[in-house]
C-alpha cells in the first residue's frame, strides 16, 4: 500500500509552500546529520493528525508502541533516531540482537494492518552498522522503504524558506536579524555550498551567540558556514565503531577521495596499528563493516570504484580530529601506503589550522623518517591488466621538492635521510628516463630557496640539473616548459651563455613536436593569446624568428573569435530567458526577506 502524503515544507504567517511526494506506509528517513530528517518526519506526523490518526511517539524502545497498539483505530507510530544509543550502545551483542528482533517484529505487525503507519528516522551509518550485525534486519525488507534526504534535493527557494522560517520564529533580537538583511547577506547563506538546516538553526539561536556582538554577527555566520564540522562530532565520537573511525582517518589522508582498493590497503595498515597502539578490538571483517556503516552517512561510492566523503565538511571535521589529537598525524604517516598521504598530512600540519601537528611530526621525525623514505622512493610504474604501464603520482621530482620543504621547516638531521634515499632512486631512474622539466625546476627552486645549511650536502646533485633539463628539453618540450626554462635561466639570452644553444635546440623541438598539438588543444581566447605570448617571449629571449608561427596562431584565433560570436548570437535569447527567470526567482526571495524586516 502506498500513501500519498502532502506536507508543508515551510510555513510562516505570510505563506506556505507545499510539496507532494509518494511515501511507503513505513517510511524510513535517513540522511546527513542536520539535513532535516526529524523535521520532515514531524511534518508527516502532523499531516496524519489532520487526517484523524492517533499519534504514538516512541522514545525508548518498540515495546512502548506495542503496548499502545489498538486494532480499532487509525494510528501513526513515530520513532525519531530509532537506531540511536538505545540499540548501538553498551548492551552487548546479545542485547543488540534482541533489539533488532523487536524492530523486525514491530514492523511486521504494522505491515499486516491497513490503518496503521510507522515513521522512523535514522542516520545511514547507524543503519549500515546494524545491517551488518543482524540477518533479521537484512531480511526484513526495511531497506525497501528507505527515503534519503540530501541537501541537493532542496532548491534555492526552499533553502531561503528554511532560513526565513528559522529567523522568523527565532529569539534573535531585531538588531541581529537586520544584519542578515543588510546588503542581501542572506543570499550568501542560502547559496553557500555547505548550507545545512542544522547550521541555520545554530546561527539563528540567541544562546549560540553569547559573546558575539551585533557588529560581528555576519563574520560569525561566515565562519560557521566555512567550518560546519562540529555537526559531525557526536556521530564520530559516539555512534560509529573504531573501525569506522580508522576508515575515516584513512580517507582523510587521501584528501577525502580515493579508489576502493587503495582505501582498503590504507585502512588495513592504519587500523592494525591503531588497534595495537590503543588497545582496540579487531575483527576480520572490520573493513567491510566500516564501509557499510559509513556508507550514505559519511562516505559515498562514485563511478570507477571511487569512495569519497559525502560532504566537504567531513574532511573539515577530520582535520579538527587531527588538530585536537596530533598523534593521529604520526599514525597516518607511519601507516601511509602512498606518498600523497604524506603530502596531505604535512600540508594540513603546516597550515594555520594544523595546531600542534607540525610540532608533533617534528618531534617524531626520527620514527617517521624510515617510512617517509620508503614512500618517497617507492616505484612509480604499475603494470596494468592490459599489459600497459601506468605511473603513480606524484613524480620523484615532486616528491623531492616536498621533502626539501619538510626538512627546511623541521631542521632536524633525521629529515635528511629520506632526501638522500630519494636522490639515489632518481639517479637510478635517470639511466632509463629523462626528467620531467617543470617538476625538476620546482625541486631545484625549492632547494635554492631553502635556508637550512644542512641541505647544502645535496648541492652537487642540483648543480647537475641543468644538463638533465637540457637533455629532456631536446627530447620533448612544450611551450610552457620552454618558457619556464628560459625564466629559470634568466641569463640564457646572453650571446655567449653556455645554455643558449641548448635552449635554441629545445625551441626547435617545440616547433617540430608540440606547436601543432598545442594549437589544436586551444579552446578559449586566452589559450590562443597565451601561445602567442610565449612565441613573442621566445623571440626576445632567443633571438629567433617567430613571425610565421605567430601568424598561424593569430589566424586560428580569428577563426575562433568568429565562431564564438556566432554561437553567442544563437544563445543570447536562451541566456536572456534564463537571466529573467533567475532574476524573478531572486526577486521572490528578496520579497520574502523584506517581509521579515517588517515583522520584527
Amino acid at each position: 500500500m502506498v500513501l500519498k502524503v502532502v506536507w508543508p515544507i515551510v510555513t510562516s504567517p505570510a505563506k506556505s509552500s507545499l510539496l507532494s511526494r509518494t511515501l511507503p506506509e513505513c517510511p524510513r528517513l535517513s540522511g546527513l546529520p542536520g539535513v532535516g530528517k526529524t523535521t520532515l518526519a514531524d511534518l508527516i506526523l502532523y499531516e496524519h493528525l489532520a487526517r484523524g490518526f492517533e499519534p504514538v511517539v516512541m522514545r525508548e524502545n518498540f515495546a512502548e508502541g506495542k503496548k499502545l497498539f489498538r486494532k480499532d483505530r487509525p494510528q501513526i507510530f513515530y520513532f525519531d533516531d530509532f537506531m540511536g544509543v538505545t540499540f548501538l550502545g553498551d548492551q552487548g551483542a546479545a542485547g543488540q540482537q534482541r533489539e533488532y528482533r523487536a524492530i523486525v517484529e514491530f514492523i511486521e505487525m504494522i505491515g499486516t494492518t491497513k490503518d496503521k503507519r510507522l515513521v522512523l528516522t535514522t542516520r545511514d551509518h547507524m543503519l549500515q552498522q546494524a545491517w551488518g550485525a543482524s540477518e533479521q534486519l537484512r531480511d526484513s525488507g526495511l531497506i525497501d522503504h528507505k527515503l534519503v534526504i540530501r541537501m541537493g534535493d532542496y532548491s534555492l527557494h526552499q533553502r531561503a524558506e528554511i532560513l526565513y522560517n528559522h529567523l522568523f520564529f527565532s529569539d534573535l533580537p531585531s538588531t541581529y536579524r537586520d544584519e542578515l538583511l543588510k546588503d542581501e547577506f542572506y543570499f550568501k547563506i542560502v547559496k553557500h555550498d555547505k548550507f545545512n538546516p542544522r547550521l541555520i538553526e545554530w546561527l539563528s539561536t540567541l544562546r549560540r551567540l553569547q559573546g558575539v556582538a551585533v557588529k560581528d554577527y555576519r563574520a560569525f555566520v561566515t565562519t560557521l558556514l566555512a567550518n560546519p564540522a562540529e555537526i559531525w562530532r557526536h556521530a564520530y565520537e559516539q555512534q560509529i565503531s573504531d573501525a569506522g573511525r580508522s576508515l575515516l582517518l584513512t580517507l582523510s589522508s587521501f584528501g577525502g577521495r580515493t579508489g576502493e582498493a587503495l582505501l582498503r590497503e590504507g585502512f588495513d595498515t592504519l587500523h592494525a596499528h591503531r588497534a595495537q597502539k590503543y588497545g582496540l578490538q579487531r575483527r576480520p571483517d572490520d573493513y567491510t563493516s566500516a564501509r557499510k556503516e559509513l556508507n550514505g552517512a559519511f562516505v559515498r561510492p562514485m563511478l570507477g570504484d571511487v569512495i569519497e566523503f559525502i560532504n566537504p565538511s567531513v574532511q573539515d571535521w577530520l582535520n579538527s580530529v587531527v588538530r585536537e589529537a596530533p598523534e593521529n598525524a604520526v599514525d597516518l604517516i607511519l601507516c601511509a601506503c602512498r606518498f600523497t598521504q604524506l603530502s596531505q598530512v604535512w600540508g594540513f600540519a603546516r597550515s594555520d589550522q594544523g595546531g600542534a601537528s607540525r610540532d608533533m611530526l617534528a618531534r617524531q621525525i626520527g620514527v617517521l623518517a624510515p617510512r617517509i623514505a620508503e614512500l618517497a622512493a617507492a616505484p612509480r610504474a604499475v603494470q596494468q591488466r592490459d599489459g600497459s604501464t601506468a605511473y603513480l603520482a606524484p613524480t620523484y621530482e615532486q616528491r623531492l621538492a616536498k621533502l626539501i620543504e619538510i626538512a627546511d621547516e623541521i631542521r632536524i638531521p633525521d629529515a635528511l635521510v629520506p632526501i638522500q634515499r630519494l636522490i639515489e632512486r632518481i639517479l637510478v631512474e635517470r639511466q632509463q628516463e629523462l626528467c620531467p622539466i617543470d617538476d625538476m625546476i620546482t625541486a631545484v627552486r625549492e632547494f635554492q630557496e631553502s635556508k637550512w645549511p644542512a641541505l647544502q650536502r645535496f648541492k652537487p646533485f642540483f648543480d647537475e640539473s641543468a644538463g638533465e633539463l637540457m637533455a629532456s628539453a631536446r627530447e620533448h618540450c612544450r611551450s610552457d616548459e620552454l618558457r619556464n626554462l628560459l625564466l629559470f635561466y634568466e641569463a640564457s639570452g646572453a650571446e655567449h651563455h653556455p645554455l643558449r644553444s641548448e635552449l635554441q635546440d629545445a625551441y626547435a623541438t617545440f616547433l617540430r613536436q608540440s606547436l601543432s598539438d598545442e594549437l589544436s588543444e586551444c579552446c578559449s581566447e586566452g589559450d590562443y593569446e597565451g601561445l602567442l605570448s610565449d612565441l613573442e617571449y621566445f623571440h626576445g629571449a632567443l633571438g629567433v624568428d617567430v613571425s610565421a608561427h605567430a601568424a598561424r596562431v593569430a589566424e586560428a584565433l580569428d577563426e575562433h573569435r568568429e565562431y564564438e560570436e556566432q554561437r553567442a548570437d544563437q544563445e543570447m535569447d536562451s541566456y536572456k530567458e534564463k537571466t529573467r527567470m533567475s532574476r524573478d526567482y531572486d526577486d521572490s526571495i528578496r520579497a520574502m526577506f523584506g517581509s521579515l524586516g517588517g515583522s520584527v
